[in-house]
């Protein structure tokens, strides 16, 4: 009896071997999980420097490519410990077995080894001896098998990262498809073709940062496949598609005219059911909070340069909301604001224009802790309605939103993908707000002094941008966050 007889005989014995085999899988997970982001990274870098050699950046570019010059995949370099450097031994990466050997010590130098390592291992393992006992040995076992352990990677990258790398999800997808065509789990014969056909063709028009995938993910959410379908029987791209993948994460400029058969506009239903700050007299409001989308909250103390560095994201395709500007809006003459504010405090607080008089707010709200709650329950609504409708319009690859005062809303990370923050030095904090507001040195001390500190600021930040220097150093510090924003949008 052959070996394939065998197993196709014996369903113990196949899913031994499939558990086996997983086991092995397992260990080659944990490489991708830990490399494939970093491989991401890498590519960014990259492209940023090319990007900063096109701006004459070139020392700064020169040490992001000193930083990418070794050559690193999922082969090579080989694998060593991240503490002392040493080479891991084939006996020292035997799934499961060499970590419980070890007793979960590098071999060298005793460092503790991540129990995520055998964790990953052994449900590899486990799920694909279930697998192989439940399917059989049939095509749907081996589509079965892919798909679970690109699970297992999906999920614990995910949860490192908030990464789904395209290099992982859309072959998963394509494969998927392609495997139900005949046999397999589904068998939707020739629909699920025209399907496979129309879902890649979406991909090659209006793709802005390469959101084809969650196009498609939030149109089926939504329940709005039927507004595809007539989307596509109208778009020629759904006839001839075809494109060439390595697409350029820096050819992505400000929003291209948009069509009325865009797959972008699909979502149906974007929720929004959280509001942002304003300005620095509209404290303790959270973030916006989005059903889809690469949501960048940018903050910094007063004079840090948010608006400048807000600019710059939005001069190379970001999309942009300034609740800073919403609040201004919102308290210019004859709006609605104003009438609730005259309402509540009196005419004192509107200046002769007919707008808010910030001065004699910002007096109160800073003796007064009623009165700023006051305040708050006017403009939020307001604010949130208007910062909704900004961000359900954007059709950017991804969105910065300038908060001034996002950590002391309690919940600073709400409803955001990346925290960015400005920093400067203070005494440059200082001069800038006089220089601009002609407020005195005492005033904007107690203003410094009512924000979050610097310390607690940075230690919050996922990125910081430091401005203490000319517009040319903080562009130089722009452009590779936008390449990375680029990217985490895409794989997001």
């Amino acid at each position: 009896m052959s070996l394939i007889q065998v197993l196709q005989n014996q369903a113990v014995t196949l899913a031994v071997v499939c558990g086996l085999v997983g086991l092995i899988v397992g260990s080659f997970l944990n490489v991708v999980i830990h490399r494939l982001p970093k491989m991401l990274e890498r590519e960014w870098d990259g492209q940023a420097a090319d990007l900063l050699e096109q701006k004459d950046q070139v020392e700064v570019a020169r040490k992001l490519r000193a930083g990418i010059a070794q050559r690193y995949n999922l082969l090579t370099p080989a694998s060593n410990c991240p503490h002392c450097g040493h080479k891991i031994r084939a006996y020292e990466n035997i799934p499961v077995v060499s970590y419980l050997f070890l007793r979960g010590r590098c071999a060298s130098c005793k460092a503790p080894i991540s129990m995520r390592y055998p964790i990953v291992e052994a449900i590899s393992g486990i799920l694909a001896a279930y697998i192989g006992w439940r399917f059989g040995l049939t095509l749907a076992m081996a589509g079965a098998l892919v798909f679970a352990w690109s699970l297992i990677a999906l999920t614990v990258i995910d949860i490192d990262t908030q990464l789904l790398p395209d290099d992982i999800t859309l072959p998963l997808l394509w494969l998927g498809l392609l495997v139900n065509l005949n046999t397999g789990f589904t068998p939707l014969g020739r629909r699920l073709s025209v399907t496979l056909d129309g879902v890649l063709a979406v991909q090659t028009h209006h793709r802005q940062g390469g959101h084809g995938l969650r196009r498609f993910q939030t149109a089926w959410r939504h329940r709005c496949m039927a507004r595809m379908e007539a989307a596509a029987r109208r778009h020629i791209d759904v006839l001839a598609g075809g494109r060439n993948r390595r697409h350029r994460l820096d050819r992505i400029h400000p929003a291209r005219p948009q069509y009325a058969d865009s797959i972008w506009t699909l979502s149906c239903r974007r929720r929004i059911d959280c509001v942002v700050l304003g300005r620095n007299d509209q404290p303790d409001l959270s973030a916006v909070v989005l059903s889809m989308g690469f949501v960048v909250g940018l903050t910094g103390g007063i004079g840090s340069g948010k608006t400048t560095v807000a600019e710059l994201f939005a001069s190379r395709g970001a999309g942009l909301v300034d609740t800073d500007e919403i609040a201004h809006r919102l308290t210019a003459p004859a709006q609605p604001a104003i009438a609730e504010i005259m309402r509540r405090f009196g005419p004192r607080f509107v200046a002769a224009d007919g707008s808010l008089d910030r001065a004699q707010m910002r007096e109160l709200v800073f003796a007064d802790p009623s009165a700023r709650k006051d305040l708050e329950a006017i403009l939020h609504p307001l604010i949130r309605q208007e910062s909704a409708r900004q961000i359900r319009e954007s059709t950017a690859p991804y969105v910065v939103i300038v908060i001034p005062l996002l950590f002391e809303s309690g919940a600073p990370r709400r409803g955001m993908d990346r925290i960015l923050v400005v920093d400067c030095e203070p005494e440059a904090q200082i001069s800038r707000v006089i220089a601009r507001s002609g407020l005195s040195r005492d005033q904007v001390l107690s203003i410094i002094a009512s924000q979050v500190s610097r310390q607690e600021r940075l230690r919050g930040a996922d990125d910081v941008v430091h401005n203490d220097d000319d517009l040319d150093a903080l562009e130089a510090q722009v452009i590779p966050l936008h390449v990375r924003y680029l990217g985490l949008a895409k794989n997001g």
